[in-house]
């Protein structure tokens, strides 16, 4: 028997079709770096929109039993990640081919959240910079906490 995601009495489990709802981050930085360098906060704090809209992917999570698909229905056709989970009472671990060293989640009946690491919240920032913008070491020493969120309700 699977872990649930919940601590009742009733079983409540993964297994279900998750849908995006939101995303959020949190970022905290040195203080000394941002007084030195206000143009790196100043690129963070114009495309955090930007930051939080890659977060709203994958836009489906669907589990089974014994694997969950992360769907990504922004490409065409559809983009799929399937791998595999481990539950810890209300957690869970995914792994998958964007997550291969595990993501961590969370959910109760209702609600599911995807908790991303400081190190792919970096990656998706430095993803997005050009030559134009202040270069990733600057942003290295920059960000002390960098986290985010993905909300995902289940679908009725």
């Amino acid at each position: 028997m699977s872990s649930g995601c919940s601590k009742t009495d009733d079983f409540n489990s993964f297994v279900g079709t998750w849908d995006i709802d939101t995303g959020v981050v949190r970022v905290v930085y040195n203080e000394q770096v941002e007084k030195a360098h206000p143009e790196a906060a100043a690129y963070y704090n114009n495309n955090k929109s930007r930051i939080i809209e890659k977060l709203m992917k994958p836009e489906q999570i669907v589990f089974d039993a014994n694997s969950v698909s992360f769907i990504y229905t922004s490409f065409e056709p559809d983009q799929i990640f399937t791998g595999t989970y481990t539950t810890y009472e209300i957690y869970a671990t995914i792994y998958n081919r964007v997550f291969s060293s595990g993501i961590t989640a969370a959910c109760n009946s209702r609600k599911l959240e995807l908790n991303y690491t400081k190190e792919y919240m970096m990656s998706i920032l430095e993803n997005m910079l050009t030559a134009n913008d202040p270069d990733k070491a600057v942003f290295e020493d920059l960000i002390d906490s960098f986290d985010g969120v993905g909300v995902y309700y289940k679908a009725e």
